[in-house]
């Protein structure tokens, strides 16, 4: 047994009555416990969220993730309006899941770039013309980086040119050891305001110790 056309229209509606695009989730179904049953799923694209359905001869019986309080929350109900409450509570849960700041991520990508250290040599020293265009292509490399991840976002993408045409155009009159603290900086400032996951955030470091590969001596590197 499966929805009618109705319910799922109806829970469209709820859908587009919440701050949430419509685009954004996908119907999907399992077969349950008995080869019979058809569950049938809502879910929220690119997570583990969802809303399950299934339609019995008497009841239907219902689950979703995230619940109030815990993962998964699985109940029974009689009534369709019954279903459609718990559909609206579903979707205040899956807005505070999805608008949760990654904490635990940002604290590993903190410790990540805490970790790196480096050396250089006559610290006062300015780059020289080679050192300069590894530079360069250094944060060619970066900036192609951090414009892909942004996709095209107009603040961000001002942010990352700005601070990367910074960084060029300090390096050709700086001395070595206070460019390098100002890179290192907007790298992990970058890292930082666009939200980078753990993974990009270790990209990031990579890119960061290519640019400067031979320019300093790197002491340690974290996830090297």
């Amino acid at each position: 047994m499966s929805l009618m056309r109705s319910q799922k229209n109806s829970l469209l509606e709820e859908i587009k009555e919440s701050v949430f695009d419509p685009f954004n989730f996908e119907w999907d179904t399992s077969i349950g416990k008995d080869e019979d049953e058809l569950i049938e799923i809502l879910r929220y694209k690119g997570t583990d969220y969802k809303f399950l359905i299934l339609l019995e001869e008497d009841n239907i019986r219902f689950g979703l993730s995230p619940g109030q309080n815990i993962p998964f929350e699985q109940s029974y109900s009689y009534e369709w309006d019954e279903v459609l409450e718990f559909f609206r509570l579903w979707l205040q849960y899956l807005e505070r899941e999805i608008s949760q700041p990654d904490l635990w991520g940002e604290l590993e990508k903190i410790r990540a770039f805490d970790d790196i250290e480096y050396e250089i040599e006559n610290t006062m020293q300015q780059f020289t013309y080679n050192e300069i265009k590894q530079i360069q292509r250094g944060i060619g490399e970066i900036r192609r980086y951090l414009l892909n991840v942004v996709d095209n976002d107009e603040e961000d993408s001002k942010t990352i040119n700005e601070k990367l045409d910074y960084l060029i155009e300090s390096s050709e009159r700086m001395g070595k050891k206070d460019w390098l603290n100002i890179f290192y900086g907007s790298m992990f400032s970058l890292s930082i305001s666009l939200a980078l996951n753990p993974e990009q955030g270790q990209t990031m470091i990579n890119l960061f110790k290519s640019a400067v590969l031979g320019i300093v001596k790197f002491l340690s590197v974290s996830g090297a």
